[in-house]
């Protein structure tokens, strides 16, 4: 009789427990209308960054940065949008926005070597020769290409400045 009891305890408890949870189940998230509009903003955010990253090859920062800056305004969770839209910023001259949006690609993907390597180049033409070492360091133990194009540029800053 015990064991029934508990049994029917349980099943009440399975029961209930559909309807507690939001819709999609127990916390994992579902396909509700949130999971359409993501895929929605990651097609508009990869939109932009295609368009930012095609006004950047032209040479046309400014353009580049509006469409970079969607793109994560949509995605904060792309971090080649925020590399793209460090190098359009560095080649701007707003080097200190651009480090920052390398810093945030990096924070999501600590072995992004190509942002390691642009915020080197941004360290250097801001007179901050040490901390573009510390990006050339990062990657030779990645054991990137990257690494000898910073190499090169640190030599190139320390002829010019000394």
């Amino acid at each position: 009789m015990r064991f029934r009891n508990l049994i029917l305890v349980f099943a009440l408890m399975i029961y209930s427990s559909l309807f507690i949870w939001p819709e999609g189940g127990g916390g994992g998230g579902g396909g509700g209308s949130n999971s359409i509009q993501t895929k929605i903003n990651d097609e508009e955010a990869k939109a932009s960054f295609d368009k930012g990253v095609e006004y950047s090859n032209k040479g046309d920062y400014e353009n580049a940065i509006i469409y970079l800056r969607k793109s994560v305004d949509l995605n904060p969770l792309f971090p080649e949008a925020y590399n793209m839209l460090g190098f359009s910023l560095r080649k701007s001259g707003k080097f200190e926005e651009a480090v920052k949006a390398y810093k945030r690609a990096i924070s999501m993907r600590p072995k992004f070597a190509e942002a390691h390597e642009y915020l080197g180049e941004a360290y250097l033409q801001m007179g901050k020769r040490d901390d573009a070492w510390k990006e050339y360091l990062i990657l030779e133990k990645l054991k990137s290409d990257e690494a000898k194009e910073l190499l090169e540029k640190i030599e190139e800053f320390d002829k010019k400045n000394k």
